[in-house]
């Protein structure tokens, strides 16, 4: 048996900043109009989009020409003006409750779907799409505004005919479903807006039947969800992000999607085709609520299962007051706060608690948490939820893959970020956890098996090195069957860590899931300017002293020298408030195991201040006290915490091995 008496995970986050172009280039004024060209099917497809996938919503397009259209210069100034307008249909309706004017072809290439058949009433003398759409569009109206209680859209005045929200029906190039255009502002934050639908639904899996009401399916879920977008821009249209490490035209407006995504499934429940598209959520789990173009279009519309959550966990009125707050806050992007704060006002006015967490408020760091823990048991693992940790639909869901897991079956193992080995004891590959670390709100998976192979008790010490907050929770599994405990963890001040010791006969095994959780925006951008990730230690001589200094196995251990760079590197890590702060450096002093003193190493940087859960570390460049490089074999360190105050030192010893 391999005896284990610790786990300790470490994360750092790095810092990045935010930075907007506001000049146009030439290129980028060429590429936003033929975009536009493009999604009103008067123009080919880019070059710039030729091999990608742009998604159902095609507001993204219509909102970047409407962020741009008052900068461009030249010849495109020109051309911008002459194509910025309406459709030019032959027909049109008012729905049946006065909303929306429906703007529809009975011929042509916008020629609406079987246009010949008329069965309402036993014949009105308009197509039964049509009619179906002005059907969905007041469902919509009434579900979304005189349900819900947000703020209709503001009037367009007469264009489209009179003051009503105008639906055009048009044939939408490649897959997209339809689409949202701002046209005026009316505020520094409202602006009105038409939607635009596609006139078939010739789309997978749509186009498997010939139905019409099949058609209207993607129609209904279409409108619901463009419709939502026409409260966005009414409400507050500024609450979209830039991140800094992608192209100035790829602004995220990952709260609209998803919100619009748990608004469609809401109003028409029955079509589910949020579904399809799961997978680019659950696949990914590491990847942050905020995360949007380019690195995975879908994944903004996926994550609906947010706001879901939010939902059934809270009340659809939290997302109704989170939207109103982005209002209340002025300018955005203010999505996390609004969200947060609409989250804590819930859970104090209507006693939604957690006993989890001391004062046992909810908030955004904590709903997510549980969030993370939802999204474990869905599929066939839903059986296994405990109450309250499930989707009502979650059976239908996908799971989180065990590809995008990092499962313990051994723990001989040491990851040291970022040396991390690439595959554990038994095989188990590491490469797709090392390269994809948690963003802000987004999760990881550990699972660990075989906790027999534990000595007495599995004790994880949990370090969240970053200035962004982490939460922690297991999924226990007991020894003798049964429902899954949850265990919730927060940490308290930032870099502190979290601690919990377990004895080993009660599990056969835990899924560690840590959230990062910050309310944030910028945080999101902060991961990508320097990498972060954690370290798990497994050791039989892990020290702790009475203060609860840390010192971590040297890596790597061994270590087969290949050129001349190689080092082992000396942790050890700062536990305690008392001790955290006091300036400090560590010595390591290296013998032969026949006792010559080889060399004696301090760390680069002298005495440092460390916070709370911070390392404190030196480095073997393998060389003695002449500068010569020393023979393969073991040697002995005795490492050594030393601090400025006169505080005293705390000293481990281990071997390392050296191979040639």
């Amino acid at each position: 048996m391999i005896r284990i008496s610790s786990i300790v995970l470490a994360l750092y986050l790095g810092l990045f900043a935010v930075a907007v172009s506001e000049e146009l280039t030439a290129a980028y004024q060429q590429e936003l109009i033929d975009r536009y060209l493009y999604l009103r099917g008067e123009g080919p497809l880019p070059p710039s989009l030729e091999g990608k996938d742009i998604g159902h919503c095609g507001t993204q397009i219509a909102f970047e020409y409407f962020l741009n259209r008052d900068k461009f210069t030249g010849k495109y100034a020109e051309l911008a003006r002459a194509l910025y307008g309406r459709y030019n249909l032959d027909n049109s309706i008012i729905s049946p409750d006065g909303y929306f004017r429906i703007h529809y072809s009975i011929s042509g290439g916008y020629q609406v779907y079987q246009y010949d058949l008329d069965t309402a009433g036993g014949g009105d003398g308009i197509p039964d799409y049509v009619n179906g759409i002005a059907k969905a569009a007041d469902s919509a109206w009434n579900y979304e505004v005189n349900h819900l209680g947000f703020l209709r859209p503001p009037d367009d005045d007469t264009a489209g005919g009179d003051d009503l929200i105008d639906i055009y029906i048009i044939g939408l190039p490649g897959s997209l479903y339809g689409y949202t255009e701002p046209e005026y502002e009316v505020s520094p934050l409202r602006a009105t807006s038409f939607i635009v639908i596609d006139n078939d639904y010739n789309i997978p899996p749509y186009n498997q039947s010939t139905a019409v009401q099949r058609r209207l399916d993607a129609a209904n879920v279409t409108i619901a969800h463009e419709f939502f977008h026409t409260i966005h821009f009414g409400l507050d249209w500024t609450e979209y992000e830039t991140h800094s490490f992608q192209q100035p035209d790829d602004v995220v407006r990952a709260w609209w999607e998803m919100t619009a995504v748990w608004m469609e499934e809401t109003v028409f429940d029955n079509v589910d085709d949020y579904i399809l598209y799961q997978r680019f959520f659950y696949d990914y789990p590491w990847m942050g609520l905020q995360a949007g173009r380019p690195f995975n279009i879908y994944h903004q519309y996926a994550a609906g299962i947010f706001p879901l959550y939010i939902a059934e966990r809270f009340g659809a009125s939290v997302i109704k007051d989170a939207w109103v707050r982005c209002r209340d806050y002025g300018q955005g992007p203010d999505w996390l706060e609004a969200l947060n704060d609409a989250i804590i006002s819930f859970s104090q006015t209507e006693g939604i608690y957690n006993s989890a967490f001391p004062d046992s408020i909810y908030n955004l760091r904590r709903a997510f948490q549980e969030f993370a823990v939802w999204n474990y048991f869905t599929g066939t693992r839903e059986a296994l939820a405990p109450d309250g940790f499930k989707f009502s639909e979650g059976a239908n869901y996908r799971m989180v893959p065990d590809s995008a897991m990092l499962t313990f079956n051994e723990y001989d193992s040491n990851l040291i970020w970022p040396f991390w080995p690439p595959a554990l004891g038994d095989g188990t590959p590491t490469a797709y956890m090392l390269g994809n670390m948690p963003q802000n709100l987004g999760a990881h998976y550990l699972n660990f098996e075989n906790l027999s192979l534990v000595a007495d008790s599995f004790f994880m010490a949990f370090y969240g090195i970053a200035d962004v907050p982490w939460n922690l929770s297991l999924i226990a599994f007991p020894q003798g069957g049964g429902t899954p405990e949850i265990l919730m963890f927060e940490q308290g001040e930032l870099g502190r860590p979290i601690r919990f010791q377990i004895p080993n006969n009660l599990y056969r095994k835990i899924v560690a899931v840590p959230v990062a959780a910050s309310t944030d925006l910028l945080d999101y951008n902060r991961a990508y300017e320097s990498g972060y990730g954690y370290s798990a230690f497994f050791e039989s001589d892990l020290v702790q002293s009475e203060d609860d200094f840390v010192f971590m196995s040297p890596y790597p251990n061994p270590i087969k020298v290949e050129d001349n760079e190689d080092n082992i590197t000396f942790r050890a890590a700062f536990g305690t408030k008392e001790i955290a702060g006091k300036a400090a450096r560590m010595e390591v002093v290296i013998f032969s195991v026949s006792g010559e003193k080889i060399n004696e190493i301090y760390s680069d940087e002298g005495f440092g201040n460390y916070r709370d859960g911070e390392f404190v570390m030196t480095a073997w460049n393998l060389k003695n006290k002449a500068g010569e490089y020393v023979s393969a074999g073991i040697y002995l360190a005795y490492c050594s915490l030393i601090f400025q105050d006169g505080t005293p030192s705390v000293t481990d010893k281990c071997k390392v091995a050296i191979v040639r």
